[in-house]
């Protein structure tokens, strides 16, 4: 992947996931599970 591609990932997963690690693809993050989100539950329970 290009090195724009590599820092995308390293932002969104600071950002939005709850991981010690990078993710060497989009299909790795796509795979993971939900509860590997940040802050899933205060999103969906305000929206309920």
């Amino acid at each position: 992947m290009s090195e724009s591609a590599n820092t995308i990932i390293k932002y969104f997963c600071d950002r939005f996931l709850d991981i010690d690690y990078y993710p060497s693809s989009l299909k790795v993050i796509l795979d993971l599970e939900l509860k590997k989100i940040k802050n899933i539950k205060n999103k969906f329970s305000r929206s309920l």
